[in-house]
């Protein structure tokens, strides 16, 4: 029987209708990959689900003793801790699914409990998001906890989650004899302190971590102090990739550090700045920095740069065959009335690669145009 058969045969026999959505997405499964991900994540080529707790039940059944989803999103649904539970009973007994996503649910401490305690038996899961739950503190703590115990996981997301100081002080901890993980998202605090604890102690793992290879802390209210901290341990981590430290409070000192790291760092290959406020002499010093580095992917925009942080830009581009993906957009000196015509056309001219023999970018959010003899900036 096919999936959406062995569905339809589960909503008989558990007394509930079938979703006529939830039947199409069953019955066109590709690459082991099943996305149940409801209306609210605003993608209107996706069928009009919307998953209840009710509705899981002959989900889950049918998934069951399935073998052939290895990932499933069930991202933006209404989902609560009752889902919550009849997916960990799921995962305790299914060793195919691989990935599991319930970004933007309804999920609180107590589902995420119920999940840090699947995880403790599950040998299967290597990939968590929960992004977007209000699982706060005490969830997030569970989480961390089981870390400790799960040499599974590689990908946890718990960005947006109501997480606080003391929960990352707990992930830094894990981490420290974690040897799994390698991606973990931590975006947004809902309390921090000025004395930055979080980030030092993440500061302090990364020390003796050599498995992470991407790390998120964006609106953490991190400053140049909890940035500096940051850099002493990569001074001597050779194994994190990805780091993106958006919407902080760094500013050109910040960026100072980052500099002076980046000249013997040789992991960090993504670096995202966005919404920050290196200004001009920030950019100048980071862009100079950067030459030469193994960087490939940078993140910029919305850090009040006029025209003189503009061209250093450019002139970083220029000089860096080696950055591909690019984020600009925001700035002053691009776009709106306070635009630098010099600093356009200096800009345009250092992302047009068509006649050089550079690399195309794979990613960047600006295009040039020209009107009337004048370089212009518009947000791609």
């Amino acid at each position: 029987m096919s999936l959406a058969e062995v569905y339809a045969s589960c909503c008989k026999a558990q007394g509930s209708a079938e979703d006529g959505a939830v039947a199409a997405a069953m019955g066109s499964v590709v690459d082991h990959r099943l996305s149940l991900r409801g209306k609210g994540s605003l993608r209107p080529e996706l069928g009009n689900i919307c998953i209840t707790d009710a509705a899981l039940g002959p989900i889950c059944e049918a998934l069951k003793s399935n073998s052939s989803v290895f990932y499933l999103d069930l991202s933006y649904n209404r989902i609560t801790d009752a889902g919550a539970a009849t997916i960990s009973r799921l995962l305790e007994t299914n060793h195919s699914i691989i990935s599991l996503s319930l970004d933007c649910n309804d999920i609180t401490e107590r589902g995420a409990d119920t999940i840090s305690k699947m995880l403790q038996v599950n040998s299967a899961l290597k990939i968590l998001s929960l992004r977007g739950n209000k699982i706060g503190r005490a969830g997030n703590l569970s989480l961390a906890s089981v870390l400790q115990v799960n040499q599974t996981l590689e990908s946890l997301d718990v960005g947006e989650t109501d997480a606080d100081c003391s929960a990352v002080i707990a992930y830094a901890a894990a981490l420290a004899g974690n040897t799994a993980l390698k991606s973990l998202n931590l975006d947004r605090l809902v309390s921090f302190t000025q004395q930055e604890e979080g980030t030092v102690h993440i500061a302090e793992m990364l020390k003796q971590n050599t498995t992470l290879t991407s790390l998120s802390m964006q609106k953490h209210g991190m400053t140049d102090f909890g940035v500096g901290r940051l850099c002493q341990a990569l001074k001597d981590n050779a194994t994190l990739a990805t780091l993106d430290l958006s919407c902080n409070k760094i500013t050109r000192d910040g960026a100072a550090e980052l500099g002076r790291v980046l000249q013997t760092n040789t992991s960090l290959r993504s670096l995202q700045l966005n919404n920050n406020s290196l200004e001009d002499e920030g950019a100048s010093i980071l862009m100079k920095a950067v030459v030469g580095t193994n960087i490939d992917a940078l993140g910029l925009a919305y850090n009040r740069l006029c025209a003189e942080g503009v061209h250093a830009v450019a002139d970083g581009i220029r000089a860096h065959s080696r950055l591909t993906r690019l984020s600009l957009w925001g700035n002053p000196g691009l776009a709106g009335t306070t635009a630098d015509a010099d600093a356009c056309r200096a800009i345009a001219g250092a992302i047009d690669r068509s006649t050089s023999a550079l690399p195309d970018f794979e990613s960047i959010d600006i295009q040039a145009y020209v009107v009337d003899g004048r370089a212009l900036i518009s947000h791609r």
